[in-house]
């Protein structure tokens, strides 16, 4: 067999290609699951208050003159609607944060706190800023957030 290699098919003797060069790829954006709870931020008054209409009667539907218990749980202050007792909505929205629990997580007058809604179990749950923003940099520490740019 005396045939020779198609020109069209063999690389000529002697020329080497390129080395290939790696094409910088952007990372895949995460998802996440559509979330159950809707956020926001509010500030607490003199009173104690604290009010963000979209949560409080948009979202849980609670309306003024309805009461509110507190319970105190590991990392924030747990409110809900209570039949009997407790403290109530005002009339612009606002529900009460007890000043013991806003004491125990250093809530005071003027503080920034995060709203936490629950609509499915009517709850809403209170956390102060520097709670969330402590999750959120060791969520950033551990993830390559910090990290080259």
């Amino acid at each position: 067999m005396n045939e020779r290699p198609v020109p069209l098919f063999v690389p000529p003797e002697g020329r080497r290609s390129a080395p290939s060069v790696a094409i910088p790829v952007p990372p895949v954006p995460v998802t996440y699951p559509q979330p159950s709870v809707e956020l926001g931020i509010a500030t607490v008054n003199a009173d104690g208050r604290v009010r963000e209409k979209k949560l409080i009667v948009e979202e849980l539907g609670w309306s003024p003159s309805e009461r509110t218990g507190t319970r105190i749980v590991t990392d924030g202050i747990v409110i809900r609607r209570s039949a009997d007792r407790g403290d109530r909505v005002d009339p612009r929205g606002q529900v009460l944060i007890p000043s013991s629990p806003r004491a125990l997580y250093g809530i005071g007058t003027g503080s920034r706190v995060v709203l936490v809604a629950v609509p499915e179990h009517e709850v809403l749950v209170v956390h102060s800023a520097a709670f969330v923003a402590s999750l959120l940099a060791e969520r950033y520490a551990t993830s390559g957030v910090l990290s080259g740019c």
